[in-house]
This record gives C-alpha cells, structure tokens and sequence, in this order.
C-alpha cells in the first residue's frame, strides 16, 4: 500500500544497523535508493497511474499485484540470486530494499487489517486501509516536527536516475520465473518516470482545495471508494486511536491465529530488528553462495498480507472495530 513515509523511514533505520560495507554500497547509489524501499508499493502506485495513462491494462495489473502481494517470496528471493550474473551493487540493493518492504508490511498488517477491515483478501475498493496508513505516514512525520500538511512527499520516493539494464533484466527473470509475469521490470521505470509529478498532482494539497473538489465524487460513490483520499492529507493525529499505544488486547484477523498486545510501534521495531538481521545474514549468505536450502532459512515464507505463510484459504474474523 502507498504508506510512502513509513517504508522510507524504516529504510534509513535499518540502513543504519547494517555493516559498514553494506552501507557503503547504500551511499553509491543514494540516489535510487528512495524507490527500492518501496518494494511492491510502486506497482500499486504503477496501478493507479495506470487508470490515466494504460486504462486497458489495469485488470491484468491488479491480478498480477494480488499474486506478488501474497505468495513465493522465498521463491523470488531464490530466482533474483540465480538471475545476477555478476552481483553488483545496485541490483543485490534492489532486492535488499524489496524485502525490506515486504517483511514490514508483514509486520504491520495484522493490526492495521484489524483496525480496518479486510480489504487486503477481498480487494474491494475500500478506502479504510489506505487511509490508515496515511494517516500514519502523517503521525510519523509530526514526531520529528515537520508538519505533515505542507509535506512534500513526492520529493521523496522519486529518483531522477533510472535503474540500470542489469537491473531490469534480473527483475524480469526473476518475476518471470516466479509468478509467470512478463516484463514486471516497466512496472519500476514507469513509477520512477511518472510518480513525482503524479503524487504532486494528487497527494500535495497543502491548502485542502483538491479535497473541496473531490468531495461530491465520494457521495455520488457512496463511500465505497473516496477520491479524496488521494488529496487528504492529516494533521499527525487521527492515526493515535488505532496504533494500539496503551498495549490493549487484539485479535489477529485470520482466524485461529490468537492474540496480541503489541502497538504498532512495538511492531515497527521488532521489525526493524528482525529485518536488520535478515539483510545481514543474506548479504553473506549471497557472498557464499549458499545453497538453495540455506537461502531459505533466512527468508520466512510469509506473506505481506498477514504476516502468515501463503494461503489460498484465508478466513478473516469479523473483529472490524466499530
């Protein structure tokens, strides 16, 4: 989902843990390294500016984002070491950023799937999820002082730079391989071409004018999708309700999968942790080469959607709050 803030932010926490040589390969490609914390986000974001530019191709792309979203990301991870011929820094950091996203969302969805409904399984066009998580973009960046109404956050998950032809040739292998899509690698020079002056067009509405306009679209759809969304920026605040900050009681969303008490930033950090050491083990299992069986005892079968191995029968508890 587009939570652009939050990916960013753990991307720069996690860059910091890692070691020095790791971190070194970040600061030769500082430039592009905003986009590949955005992992699958940019197809997401590749999605909507599709509905402007490609209309014709949205279905198929909603198809492939629900499979790459849930499933084989052990797979992938495994089918992207085996396409890089001659690892160089900006390919393996690609990979590395991308399962920096995943394993996030891992984490978090859970709660924010509790907090607002099931719109990860069902697909349906409900805003809940998707404003949540702005929301919580706009409570993270009000803890570091900066005023999440005059936030500027097409500046930060662009890069004018393109990826190189290695790159794109290792994500098309590899997406190929894995999930039978063809050409996935457009999907990341699309985003990274059109995505500044998209979000800028949607997003930035520092003064609320896009949102006054907007507003008649959401009652002729009935709430089921808001257009406003897309111009809605908060305040810092509307998020504290649901982060869970006082450790109350929750049910995870998929039945059978018991309770917890952690806030949402309890889970940021853990993923953080978690995440950190999952990067380090695979950058030295990469130099090794490890084996098949090695690789994948560093990275858990689980998806994005609910922290859970991959699973095609999903039952999600009717826990919504009210």
């Amino acid at each position: 989902m587009p939570s652009y803030v939050t990916h960013n932010k753990s991307y720069f926490e996690i860059y910091k843990t890692l070691p020095t040589e790791i971190q070194k390969r970040y600061e030769e490609h500082w430039s592009k390294y905003n986009i590949f914390a955005m992992g699958h986000d940019t197809a997401y974001a590749y999605a909507a500016m599709t509905v402007l530019m490609h209309f014709h191709k949205l279905p198929t792309l909603l198809k492939e984002l629900k499979i790459i979203q849930d499933k084989d990301i052990q797979d992938l991870t495994i089918n992207y070491i085996n396409a890089m011929q001659n690892p160089k820094a900006e390919t393996k950091l690609f990979l590395y950023g991308y399962l920096m996203h995943h394993f996030l969302d891992a984490k978090l969805h859970p709660l924010i799937v509790y907090e607002t409904g099931d719109f990860l399984n069902s697909l349906t066009c409900e805003a809940d999820h998707l404003l949540l998580e702005r929301m919580i973009d706009s409570y993270l960046l009000k803890q570091v002082g900066i005023n999440p109404q005059k936030f500027k956050v097409h500046r930060l998950v662009t890069s004018k730079m393109a990826l190189t032809e290695e790159t794109r040739s290792v994500i098309n292998k590899s997406f190929n391989l894995t999930y039978q899509i063809n050409d996935f690698d457009r999907v990341f020079a699309e985003y990274n071409k059109h995505t500044r002056a998209f979000l800028r067009a949607t997003h930035y509405d520092p003064y609320g004018i896009k949102k006054i306009l907007f507003k008649p679209l959401d009652i002729a759809l009935k709430g089921r999708f808001k257009p406003s969304y897309w111009t809605h920026t908060h305040d810092g605040t509307e998020a504290i309700p649901y982060l869970n900050l006082a450790n109350e009681k929750w049910e995870h969303p998929v039945e059978g999968n018991g309770f917890s008490y952690a806030s949402f930033e309890d889970l940021y950090s853990d993923g953080i942790k978690e995440i950190s050491q999952m990067i380090k083990n695979l950058d030295m299992a990469i130099i090794d080469q490890a084996t098949e069986n090695e690789l994948r005892d560093i990275i858990p079968n689980i998806s994005s959607s609910y922290g859970l191995p991959p699973s095609d029968n999903i039952k999600i508890t009717n826990n919504r709050k009210k």
